[in-house]
């Protein structure tokens, strides 16, 4: 057997241990919950959880608190990603622009997001919009460092080309900049997503009258702890589908023309 074989068969076990890590993971934790529920007495059986997860996931009314929240993340990220971008765009320009968004984003950063979401809840009051709102705010300075930092790591030569072939300044954001910018864009979104629904989730339980958090709190109002574990798992599960199922996919599409360079950026981006 030669070296390359050699070396090859070795990354294909790697890679079916890797796969296999999660489903592993998976089964200890069910496995150590069998143990340990025996051991207390509100915490409920796999058995229990499983019986609950089919009845909710069977009752059709479940998918709508479910579509209600990803309506909402979609909404607030999206908002909070644009502002970012375009702010960072507007502060290349102007120092004054600039400087105002890095105070912000220096404050807001130091402060715990579920405290700033509760304090909006106070100040906008307990509607959907004001929750798109809040996600849209607490999401923004998460996601300006990583384009500041790719705006910073922009070479001037790129930008004196641009500027040789007149490409105007239309030209140089789309042809330029957006491209470099692209994996801190997509660092930004996974920072976001993960914060998104933690903000989320909290405005649902305190304010909002649907949507998974509302489902959580209504579970937590019947004591029914079972539901709480069917719902924190679908909540994982939705996370899970949106961060491998999707951003993963779209951005290996994204950026198939240039995978060495590109993992090397979203490792310096993240």
């Amino acid at each position: 057997m030669t070296t390359d074989a050699r070396t090859q068969g070795g990354w294909s076990r790697s890679k079916v241990l890797l796969r296999a890590l999660p489903v592993v993971s998976v089964l200890v934790m069910v496995l150590l919950w069998t143990v340990v529920y025996r051991f207390t007495v509100f915490l409920p059986s796999p058995s229990e959880v499983t019986s609950a997860a089919i009845e909710i996931v069977s009752d059709p009314a479940t998918y709508g608190p479910v579509l209600s929240s990803l309506v909402r993340l979609v909404i607030g990220i999206g908002v909070g990603m644009i502002a970012a971008l375009l702010l960072c765009l507007a502060g290349m320009r102007s120092s004054f622009v600039q400087a105002m968004v890095r105070t912000y984003v220096r404050i807001a950063i130091v402060v715990p997001s579920l405290l700033l979401a509760l304090l909006g809840l106070v100040i906008l009051g307990t509607t959907t919009w004001s929750a798109v709102l809040i996600v849209a705010v607490l999401v923004f300075p998460f996601a300006a460092v990583p384009m500041q930092d790719g705006l910073r790591s922009l070479e001037g030569a790129h930008l004196e080309a641009a500027h040789v072939y007149r490409f105007g300044r239309a030209r140089t954001i789309r042809h330029v900049v957006l491209p470099h910018m692209a994996p801190y864009v997509f660092s930004a979104i996974r920072n976001s997503h993960a914060l998104g629904w933690k903000v989320l989730i909290v405005a649902e339980i305190f304010a909002v009258r649907s949507g998974i958090g509302h489902e959580f709190q209504r579970a937590f109002d019947l004591f029914d702890i079972a539901r709480v574990a069917v719902w924190l798992i679908v909540f994982l599960a939705i996370i899970a589908v949106i961060e491998y199922g999707v951003l993963e996919i779209v951005e290996r599409r994204v950026f198939r023309w240039r995978p060495g360079k590109h993992r090397e950026q979203l490792v310096a981006a993240g």
